[in-house]
């Protein structure tokens, strides 16, 4: 019977997968849920690490931490993208607003 730790960082394993399909996707909440459930299963995994089963837990641990860093980037990358869009929205706000004032000299 397989250990139920490992059983549960596959399980991880596969969130992650969901994870970075999400963040592909731009679907930042499915995201955000992924990456809690994530850490939960990963933190309760601990509970059932044995000796024996050492080098499965290093090689998943490896593989989640691996994925950490690109979900890492990914969000970096999304955050900057919207930091991004909103500095163009108060642009062009401010442009509107520049315009009104404009418009509503001309009209006096």
């Amino acid at each position: 019977m397989r250990n139920q730790g490992i059983i549960m960082l596959d399980r991880a394993l596969e969130l992650a997968h969901a994870e970075m399909a999400a963040m592909e996707n731009e679907e930042y909440d499915d995201a955000i849920e992924l990456s809690r459930e994530r850490g939960k299963i990963t933190e309760e995994a601990w509970d059932f690490f044995t000796s024996d089963v050492r080098e499965e837990y290093r090689s998943r641990l490896t593989e989640l931490n691996t994925i950490h860093k690109h979900l890492y980037s990914m969000a970096s990358a999304a955050h900057d993208k919207v930091q991004a869009s909103l500095q163009g929205y108060k642009n062009e706000k401010r442009r509107m607003r520049g315009y009104q004032v404009c418009v509503t000299h001309a009209l006096q």
